[in-house]
């Protein structure tokens, strides 16, 4: 059952994920990570009860957002648009919306990591208002071993610095 809905731009949709979503949502991940989840992985996050989301056009699922959640604080865990739909301001009106709603469920702060050599990643988060925190060495696997990973944050309230 669909408990968040919300119209974004040019008739597309961010709504909550679904089991009959992650063949979809697996595909793209694949598309767009060099190590990607696996469908498991994102069985496992609704199960969890993580804030898991697909942006969605006519019944084509075009990208995803993975929130976990612990008390007053979210964590941006994974975040991807279909190749046919990047570059469409997607992952920005889903995001604005997400951290809307985020901040209704009084959440004061966002985190997340990025791969080091995702520049597009980093520039659209630091749009956004993320500052960069601090860094995890090798963090990231690659196809030739490890890369650093970039962290990041977003107060949603004033008490969070």
């Amino acid at each position: 059952m669909t408990h968040y809905h919300v119209d974004l731009h040019a008739g597309f949709v961010l709504r909550d994920m679904g089991e009959d979503d992650l063949a979809a949502v697996t595909r793209i991940e694949e598309a767009c990570q060099v190590t990607p989840w696996s469908r498991g992985v994102f069985a496992d996050c609704l199960k969890a009860g993580y804030d898991c989301h697909v942006i969605e056009r006519d019944a084509r699922v075009a990208g995803f957002q993975i929130f976990s959640r612990v008390l007053d604080e979210a964590h941006l865990l994974n975040v991807a648009i279909a190749p046919a739909y990047q570059r469409h301001g997607l992952a920005w009106a889903s995001l604005r919306q997400a951290f809307e709603r985020l901040k209704r469920l009084d959440t004061g702060i966002v985190y997340l990591e990025v791969r080091e050599s995702n520049a597009g990643a980093r520039m659209l988060y630091q749009k956004m208002g993320f500052a960069i925190t601090g860094e995890r060495k090798h963090y990231y696997r690659t196809q030739g071993g490890r890369e650093n990973a970039i962290l990041m944050t977003l107060p949603l309230r004033g008490d969070h610095k």
